[in-house]
């Protein structure tokens, strides 16, 4: 949500003069503080799974500073100027392609057992 909301900045005069509802501009008035809640909601959630699927205190650690990343590139960002939110965006998908790519390596490297993992947690179900 966070993510969407910053890219509508680039655009909100247009959404509004045309009448599209969107979350920027919704929460144009404190939109640091709805996007902080998505990201700090988001980072919560991921750590959670993380924890949960019993993922190493270094993985856990590496996503908190990711996060922490994210936030204090969004108090930089200017919302009301359309090329820093461009940036901000594009840093934005950078940056989840930067996971994904960790993501992908743990996969190739160490080639995890998912079925089994994926069965425990099926039979606890």
């Amino acid at each position: 949500i966070a993510y969407d909301t910053v890219y509508g900045y680039q655009d909100i005069l247009d959404d509004e003069r045309v009448g599209v509802k969107s979350t920027s501009i919704k929460f144009k008035k404190n939109p640091k503080t709805f996007l902080t809640f998505n990201y700090l909601l988001s980072c919560f959630f991921w750590i959670t799974s993380l924890y949960l699927l019993e993922k190493s205190l270094l993985t856990i650690l590496f996503f908190i500073i990711l996060f922490f990343i994210i936030l204090f590139n969004l108090y930089l960002v200017d919302l009301k100027e359309p090329r820093e939110c461009y940036k901000f965006f594009v840093n934005m998908a950078m940056n989840s392609l930067l996971r994904s790519l960790r993501l992908l390596f743990f996969i190739l490297v160490f080639k995890p057992d998912i079925d089994t993992s994926c069965d425990r947690y099926l039979i606890s179900l």
